[in-house]
């Protein structure tokens, strides 16, 4: 059997685990697949929206084995999608949001 998919945390959004991300070499955002309750990935959202001001963020870190590596998405190509995971999960329901640079879409 193999073993499970790991999850990294986001350092700034310490409550929002990644299972996916995909950037290009500059670490431009392409594709980023996140898991959290809702709360966490409207506040997640919101601060991506406000940019540096008013404790947003331009960029952020994924934790992987101790290391910060960092994120930059474009806000003016990021699209979003969420699903709603209704079965019952230890954490209660779950959101899993895609944020992905529109320029991927054929």
């Amino acid at each position: 059997m193999p073993s499970p998919t790991p999850l990294y945390q986001i350092e700034e959004c310490p409550d929002l685990y990644v299972d996916a991300c995909v950037c290009d070499e500059q670490r431009n955002l392409i594709f980023l697949s996140a898991w959290g309750r809702d709360t966490v990935t409207q506040e997640f959202l919101a601060r991506l929206t406000l940019g540096r001001e008013e404790n947003g963020i331009d960029h952020f870190h994924i934790i992987v084995d101790g290391r910060r590596l960092p994120v930059f998405p474009n806000q003016d190509l990021l699209e979003k999608r969420t699903t709603r995971q209704f079965r019952g999960t230890l954490f209660g329901s779950l959101l899993n949001l895609w944020l992905f640079d529109r320029r991927a879409l054929v």
